[in-house]
């Protein structure tokens, strides 16, 4: 897409996004898998729980990726049985958590 959406107080199993040229901005929780592809666009998402809670793949440029703090390695396994899988290649990926 190439506008800019902001979805609160999201609760989903799973959740599926993707952003081509435009910002999307998501807060809320998952009780399961969450799927980002990131084009040359921007994701925010604050979720409820912690970093921990989830298992992280990540493909494109990983230096445009940020969970929490931390600029995250390609793969973090937490020994969550739920993870994000990220996409990104010339946007930017922020997650943050409100635990």
């Amino acid at each position: 897409s190439n506008a800019d959406v902001t979805f609160h107080n999201v609760s989903a199993e799973t959740l599926s996004v993707g952003v081509g040229m435009g910002a999307l901005d998501i807060c809320g929780e998952t009780t399961g898998d969450i799927s980002i592809s990131c084009g040359m666009g921007n994701v925010q998402m604050e979720l409820t729980g912690e970093k921990d809670a989830y298992n992280y793949d990540i493909s494109g440029s990983a230096e445009s990726v940020q969970i929490g703090t931390d600029v995250m390695e390609r793969w973090i396994d937490n020994g969550s049985d739920k993870k994000i899988i990220m996409s990104c290649s010339m946007g930017n990926v922020k997650i943050e958590f409100n635990e």
